[in-house]
């Protein structure tokens, strides 16, 4: 009989696997952006340390810093990407996941593919280079932040 994974496995499988491939260090620290229906909820990480050098919700009246203040990334320019003829034509829709850093600048730095269905890779990766974001200030200073971006596409709607 073929067991049924549950749905808590396959995502804590996807997230050992993201994980595998991120690491935050000091001089460019991880940022997990975790959002649910109602708050959205943001740290700064420090892989090597393994501390969280900042976090903030939307459910916190102020900021909770844990070694600086921080001002967050916000996401200035987003470029949607391009829907492949031939990915329409085969109904294939789904979530692609890139690996990003963002300098200290808000652009693109680097940019890695992680995951999702590979025919939707590229335009995927096209979009999120042309993406630009306001600098993420620690201590009133900019630095290159680790993040992980979903380019989900659907079809139809």
């Amino acid at each position: 009989m073929i067991r049924k994974i549950e749905k808590k496995e396959i995502r804590n499988r996807i997230h050992a696997r993201i994980r595998r491939k991120l690491r935050g260090t000091p001089e460019r620290p991880r940022l997990a952006v975790f959002r649910s229906v109602a708050h959205i909820y943001a740290q700064v990480i420090d892989d090597n340390a393994g501390q969280t050098l900042v976090s903030a919700s939307s459910v916190d009246k102020g900021a909770k810093t844990n070694g600086g203040n921080v001002a967050a990334a916000k996401l200035v320019r987003q470029v949607t990407p391009l829907y492949p003829p031939i990915a329409k034509t085969a109904h294939i829709s789904g979530t692609v996941m890139l690996h990003a850093v963002i300098a200290k600048d808000g652009t693109i730095q680097e940019l890695t593919y992680v995951s999702g269905p590979p025919l939707l890779m590229k335009n995927a990766m096209d979009a999120v280079h042309q993406w630009r974001y306001s600098p993420t200030l620690l201590n009133g200073e900019p630095v290159e932040v680790d993040t992980t971006i979903s380019v989900v596409f659907t079809l139809g709607g």
